[in-house]
């Protein structure tokens, strides 16, 4: 009687994910999450209690959750390619607030060399409208005492915005660290 060996065994010790745990940190977009974020070939390492997540889309360069300070999580977003002028992007980003609690400030500086706007901007923000006109509008969705802190830069490779919303508070928090690391891109 001739001997069958099973040949199907072996198919999952060389199958890749099979042959043991893989120990490869996830990549997002942009490489490796390692908390090290490049825009415009500037770099600046993110600290170290922001959760860094896959990007959730093709805009995103990066993104992180900022674990909740007695109000729920705040994000932070890099996105890349979104068009516009920095003054333009600042009164859209004023538009997503449907009440303001404090006048909202806007300022000029320089991230690394390149031109960047800020707004910081507190109320009613309105998740419905920070979506892309194109993309269609999410039903009103109101979210009060909330927070944001949005960079515009004018980078050589098009514009880049970082984006950090949240409840109030959460982005009290972490908002030393955020303008620490905004300071850091070289």
């Amino acid at each position: 009687m001739r001997q069958v060996r099973a040949w199907w065994p072996w198919l999952l010790i060389a199958a890749p994910g099979c042959g043991g745990p893989d120990t490869t940190p996830p990549t997002g977009a942009r490489g490796k999450l390692d908390g090290v974020i490049e825009i415009d070939g500037l770099t600046s390492t993110a600290p170290t209690d922001w959760i860094q997540e896959l990007p959730t889309g093709d805009m995103r360069q990066a993104q992180f959750r900022l674990p909740g300070a007695g109000g729920g999580d705040a994000t932070l977003v890099v996105f890349r390619n979104i068009g516009g002028t920095a003054k333009a992007n600042v009164e859209r980003w004023k538009d997503q607030f449907t009440k303001t609690d404090v006048e909202p400030r806007v300022e000029t500086f320089s991230l690394g060399g390149r031109d960047a706007a800020l707004l910081d901007i507190q109320g009613t923000f309105d998740e419905g409208k920070s979506m892309a006109p194109h993309a269609g509008r999410m039903p009103p969705h109101q979210q009060p005492d909330y927070r944001m802190i949005a960079v515009h830069v004018d980078g050589k490779q098009g514009p880049f915005h970082i984006k950090l919303t949240g409840p109030a508070r959460t982005v009290e928090r972490y908002k030393q660290g955020f303008d620490d690391w905004l300071k850091a891109f070289k």
